[in-house]
């Protein structure tokens, strides 16, 4: 899987929310180390906890600032989050068992989470609060 590093594409012009997804990207980066030297399963389930407290605090933020700017796809970004939610915690029972492929999956989520979920579904939104000039929360 290839490298991801924080670009300007990736910037949503919402301090808060551009902060959480660089977070984002820091744990990609420490999740593909913890694959390259063997994956020890202490780290990845650490990772892990991480993202099922990122999920919450990350889509609450997220949806309230949709909810600020009057986002009229709030309905279907919100059952995106719960597709998104449904996949880490399935993913976190499967880690927690230790299971084959597990560890690689969550990398590949989080890889597709990124390029798929920041750079097009959230954009629709980014581009309804440039349009409303109300990039901040």
């Amino acid at each position: 899987m290839p490298s991801i590093q924080w670009n300007s594409r990736y910037a949503t012009g919402i301090p808060a929310i551009d902060a959480q997804h660089k977070n984002l990207v820091e744990v990609i980066h420490k999740l593909q180390h913890a694959l390259e030297t063997g994956h020890p399963h202490a780290e990845t389930m650490e990772i892990m906890q991480f993202l099922l407290r990122y999920v919450d605090e990350h889509f609450t933020l997220e949806e309230a600032y949709m909810e600020h700017i009057g986002f009229p796809g709030l309905p279907q970004h919100r059952k995106l989050h719960e597709q998104l939610r449904i996949q880490v915690n399935a993913l976190h029972d499967r880690l927690a068992h230790d299971e084959p492929g597990s560890a690689m999956e969550l990398s590949l989520l989080l890889f597709h989470w990124l390029t798929d979920h920041i750079l097009h579904d959230d954009n629709s939104y980014v581009s309804h609060a440039q349009e409303r000039k109300k990039l901040q929360l």
